[in-house]
């Protein structure tokens, strides 16, 4: 049940029915960045990417705005 470097448990239902298919749920699993970052931080980084965005195609940014 634990494997060699296991501190808990790793079998669970995803595990037993896809496992055998060769299936690695894990990296399906999103990481909510909102919960990683304090909000002021996400909002400077977040800025800093569209700063980017804009300085490599300024249309980019408009293409960004209408699709969010």
């Amino acid at each position: 049940l634990l494997k060699a470097f296991s501190l808990v448990p790793t079998l669970n239902t995803f595990n037993e029915q896809l496992g055998n298919l060769g299936l690695d749920f894990f990296p399906m699993l999103v990481v909510d960045l909102l919960h990683e970052f304090k909000l002021g931080v996400f909002k400077y980084v977040f800025k800093h990417l569209i700063r980017l965005l804009y300085a490599i195609n300024h249309e980019s940014v408009a293409l960004l705005n209408e699709r969010y």
